[in-house]
């Protein structure tokens, strides 16, 4: 809870900057260029989560395994886990990814 109040601190004071003279159009420009990135960055970034999910479910339809348990059984799931991959969690499918029917996608060349 901390960590989120500190990181909104900046913002919070940015905002009551907006109304001096030196400061507030350039505080005004800065909030539409962020805006303007996290928007187009967002779009982008859902586009790539959304392909790669899909792509990783339809991989790991064919994941037949006794010991381990399939990472991705449904849609959500993979949806859920390719964002956790893209913020480096890669362990819990990278691993399991040999492990299936797609012999070419998944050989990882460790064998």
């Amino acid at each position: 809870m901390a960590i989120a109040i500190m990181t909104l601190t900046g913002n919070h004071f940015l905002f009551f900057c907006r109304g001096f003279k030196l400061v507030g159009p350039m505080v005004i420009m800065v909030y539409r260029m962020l805006a303007q990135d996290i928007v187009r960055f967002g779009s982008v970034f859902f586009i790539f989560v959304m392909g790669f999910s899909q792509g990783y479910y339809i991989i790991f339809q064919s994941f037949k395994s006794e010991d381990e348990s399939n990472p991705m059984p449904n849609p959500i799931e993979s949806i859920l886990a390719v964002f956790l991959m893209s913020l480096g969690d890669t362990g819990m499918a990278w691993d399991r990814v040999p492990i299936n029917n797609h012999e070419y996608i998944g050989d990882t060349g460790m064998a």
